[in-house]
């Protein structure tokens, strides 16, 4: 019995679980010449196969103890490894070592199946007890997981208060970030390049914080100002903060991040009506600036949280939609494989989202790379599976929660809920006295006259409803279990294949997790408790993984670049003190995504221009050490923005309901919407053409990083599709509509609008030159709108249009 595959034999429960004193070795009962008789069993039939098929890798003197598991003394094989208990005296169900050999749960030894007979040995030898004479201690470790070692890996490091780097001869240098980089940088012996312009530093900016370009009017007031360029940004960058259009551009960044959409995906894909509440809320949380604790909060324990208001109560509410907009299957028929499938999202879509770590794996086994045993991933699993999530009482699949009402409507409610209880009270008494009457025999006026007292009671119940439809709204939102519980451990991630039970807890690799652990009681979830642990600033992930995140989308790379995965699989920091510096200032700062962004904006290093120097490129090709910007393309809901922008047909409407043409499922929707993309209706199984072309995020997975891709499609979708067609005719039907008598005006009027400058004089040349000898094609459009929307939809082909410099 070989138990070969590290993954495949984590029997065992850590000794925290089953520890070695509760188990005897033998029961007390049994007599001398029984026990006598048990330990000759167990040396002829039992400890053979043990040293033959298993003390290769479970034994103390093994090379590597596979699954934590020790079978070579009687202290070992009771305890068990990371599964559970191997032997429990006396009892088979509990004694996994049973399954094993049967090969029903791990397939042990590996090679080969022991024959009926020696299984039924082992089956006999505990039935009498297990009794067994080996002594000695377990003094391998139970697991390949060692939590201290694990615990010196960089992202499980206490945030480090790092002094910024005193340098000599820095003239460089406007702010503590600065002094980080240029530390680094000197290092490598590099220098920054020079400072962007002003022209396309007030570009970037804009698209930055609100996702649209500056007009012509601000980007010419930002060259003109006289002052320091420090001191003329930080205004523009203040009034860009308070814009409604910033929780509308960094909202969208979120919503990647929780992968947020409005149907279920899967082959059944449902849509979510009610799921635009949530896009609204992280809107309306990033434009008034909430502390990124109280938004993590919110989203995992939202309904737990004390309120102050009704307006708070309902925020809270539809922010917990965080755990049931991912995606689900409907078609899975096996309902507890459901369960453990949306269980299972929802822990690897906590861990990616807040706290850039990988769980999904240890559904089934230990972390292969990070200090996860399969225990921590269970102990999460009883937190959420103590969680209401699923329902089938409505279209969405998805458990709703009524907001509660204005103050004003409350009596009002409360009324009509009392009307409608007694309408469908007596719809019901109806309906069983129109079955008794036919069951006794009646005649067809009766009849008649007993299906009219039914109807009425019957439409008197959907007018009320109705009514109250009309003054209450529901949401996304969770219930607590009745009686929350802990969970099993799923024996190679099966829910059907049930180990030991693990009490629900926290990532044991974080030293504060029993703290927390030891709150969590019988009557709650624990999700308070989740919501806590991983928001408190002793947690050393949480603040790392957002001022990482929030780098990222300002520089086109965060720090770390895998800003999903802090783990031993991701990348580590380039720059190791300054994260720890600016997650120190974010939480010092009161978790205040603004002031983070405003900070770094403000720095020397996000004004660099993106110039190319091959020498700095030798040392330093991808950038890491930041001496220069990364150019970066337009992504496309700012594309689709701006496009709609310059064509006069954006409606900056913000929020509300957008589905236009609600239906069970998402196949098959017509996008025509001209609102902002970021309240463009999103589906798993249906997506605008222009999304998917230009890489938007794919919603049934946490987005932090983008793919940017270079495809042949992109192109052709930019000179060929309908829309890009569209847009350039709605634009040239602008550029004629201006006030300008000649084409050179209205030549410069179209640069500024769509590049943010005027043409060069080569490129003015040859754009006039082109018009000058234009030859329309399109019958339906006359020679001059024909021309002018073929130099615009030129314009929208550009580099200058589609990149940032």
């Amino acid at each position: 019995m070989r138990f070969g595959f590290p993954n495949l034999l984590a029997f065992i429960v850590p000794l925290v679980l089953c520890p070695v004193w509760t188990m005897a070795a033998e029961p007390d009962s049994v007599r001398p010449e029984e026990n006598q008789a048990g330990i000759e069993f167990f040396e002829s039939r039992i400890r053979p196969v043990l040293v033959k098929h298993c003390y290769e890798c479970h034994a103390n003197d093994s090379k590597k103890v596979q699954g934590g598991l020790v079978l070579d003394t009687r202290a070992g094989i009771q305890a068990g490894g990371d599964s559970g208990p191997s032997v429990v005296p006396g009892d088979l169900e509990e004694s996994l070592i049973l399954g094993a050999l049967r090969h029903e749960t791990f397939e042990m030894p590996p090679q080969e199946k022991l024959s009926a007979e020696v299984i039924a040995d082992f089956e006999t030898w505990i039935k009498m007890g297990a009794p067994d004479p080996r002594d000695g201690e377990v003094k391998k470790p139970r697991s390949a997981i060692n939590l201290e070692e694990g615990r010196q890996f960089w992202s499980f490091q206490p945030i480090a208060s790092p002094t910024p780097p005193e340098l000599k001869d820095d003239d460089w240098s406007e702010s503590e970030i600065d002094r980080f980089i240029l530390a680094r940088l000197r290092e490598a012996e590099l220098e920054p390049v020079q400072e962007a312009s002003r022209r396309n530093l007030i570009r970037r900016v804009s698209y930055a914080l609100t996702g649209l370009p500056p007009s012509p009017d601000e980007i010419e007031s930002f060259i003109q100002d006289t002052r320091p360029t420090r001191v003329a940004l930080e205004e523009r960058i203040d009034h860009w903060l308070a814009s409604p259009h910033f929780g509308e551009r960094w909202g969208r960044h979120w919503l990647d991040v929780v992968r947020f959409a409005e149907s279920s995906g899967g082959g059944r894909s449902l849509m979510f009506k009610e799921a635009w509440r949530f896009r609204d809320y992280v809107v309306h949380s990033f434009n008034k600036d909430k502390p990124v604790n109280q938004l993590i909060r919110e989203h995992i324990a939202g309904d737990l949280l004390p309120h102050k208001s009704r307006e708070e109560q309902a925020e809270q509410l539809i922010a917990t939609g965080f755990l049931t907009l991912g995606p689900t299957n409907y078609e899975q028929q096996d309902k507890a494989m459901l369960r453990m499938d949306v269980i299972d999202e929802q822990i690897d879509t906590t861990g990616r989202a807040f706290m850039g770590m990988t769980l999904n794996c240890v559904r089934c086994h230990d972390h292969k790379f990070d200090p996860i045993p399969m225990k921590d991933y269970y102990a999460l699993a009883g937190i959420f599976g103590s969680t209401e999530v699923l329902t089938f009482a409505n279209v969405s699949g998805h458990v709703l929660r009524e907001l509660p009402p204005p103050p004003d409507q409350q009596a009002e409610v409360e009324k009509l809920k009392q009307q409608l209880s007694a309408a469908k009270k007596l719809q019901t008494e109806a309906e069983l006295n129109l079955n008794a009457a036919r069951r006794n025999g009646i005649t067809p006026e009766e009849d008649k006259e007993l299906k009219k007292v039914r109807h009425h009671y019957t439409e008197q119940a959907k007018e009320l409803q109705k009514q109250l439809d009309q003054l209450v709204d529901f949401a996304m939102s969770v219930n607590e279990v009745k009686e929350p519980q802990d969970g099993h451990l799923h024996i190679r991630g099966s829910a059907h294949n049930l180990g030991p039970i693990v009490p629900r807890g926290f990532l044991s690799v974080i030293p504060i997790s029993d703290e927390f652990t030891q709150q969590i009681t019988s009557e709650q979830s624990g999700r308070l408790e989740l919501a806590n642990w991983i928001v408190d600033e002793r947690n050393p992930l949480t603040a790392r993984v957002y001022v990482n995140r929030v780098w990222h989308y300002l520089f086109g790379e965060g720090l770390v670049r895998t800003t999903d995965n802090f783990g031993q699989t991701g990348e580590k920091p380039s720059h190791p003190e300054l994260l720890d510096y600016l997650a120190n200032r974010f939480m010092q700062e009161g978790w205040s995504t603004k002031q983070l962004i405003r900070e770094i904006m403000l720095s020397k290093v996000y004004r660099l221009s993106s110039d190319h120097h091959p020498a700095a490129a030798k040392v330093d090709n991808e950038n890491r050490l930041l001496w220069r910007a990364h150019k970066r393309r337009l992504d496309g809901e700012s594309l689709r923005d701006t496009l709609l922008l310059l064509s006069g047909q954006l409606d900056l409407t913000p929020g509300g309901y957008t589905i236009r043409k609600f239906s069970e499922y998402d196949y098959g929707y017509e996008f025509d919407t001209v609102r902002r993309s970021v309240y463009v209706p999103v589906f798993r199984n249906a997506m605008l053409d222009l999304f998917e072309v230009f890489d938007v995020a794919n919603p049934n997975l946490v987005v932090g990083r983008r793919t940017s891709s270079t495809l042949p499609t992109q192109s052709l979708y930019l000179m060929n599709s309908p829309f890009m067609r569209e847009q350039a005719e709605l634009t040239a039907k602008r550029v004629l509509s201006q006030d300008l008598s000649t084409e050179d005006e209205r030549l410069n009027w179209i640069y500024q609008q769509t590049l943010g400058r005027p043409p060069s004089d080569l490129e003015a040349e040859q754009a006039l030159d082109y018009l000058a000898h234009f030859e329309g094609e399109d019958a339906e459009l006359d020679d001059e709108l024909e021309k002018w929307s073929s130099l615009c939809h030129s314009l929208f082909c550009c580099l200058d249009f589609l990149y940032l410099e």
